[in-house]
Formats: structure tokens, sequence, C-alpha cells
């Protein structure tokens, strides 16, 4: 795999739309044995996960 520091990786779409000054997603991240940098994603409000260990760059 060769992910490109420009290209995007992975999105979460929220619905609905969150608001301002409320706490709306939990983020996890972690690095896989191929030093793949990883995100989990979960809205709060739904309890939903948005991105579950999305690919987000490759580490050197």
């Amino acid at each position: 795999m060769n992910i490109d520091q420009n290209q995007q990786v992975c999105v979460a779409k929220l619905n609905p739309l969150g608001e301002a000054g409320m706490d709306r997603i939990s983020v996890l991240f972690e690095v896989d044995s191929r030093r793949i940098l990883l995100a989990t994603a979960k809205d709060l409000l739904t309890g939903k996960v948005l991105i579950n260990r999305g690919e987000i760059y490759k580490l050197t």
C-alpha cells in the first residue's frame, strides 16, 4: 500500500450535523504492524462507529 501524504484516505460524515461547543466524536488512533496510522471514530450522539480502523498515513 502506498498512501500519498495529500491523499484523503477516510471521511466521517455526521448525521445529524454537529453543533458548535458540543462534543460529538471520539477518535482512537493506533499504529499497526505495517506502520500504518489507523483511526476509529465514533459518533457520541448516536453511538454509531463512523470509521473502523481507517488508514490515515504510512509512517516512515
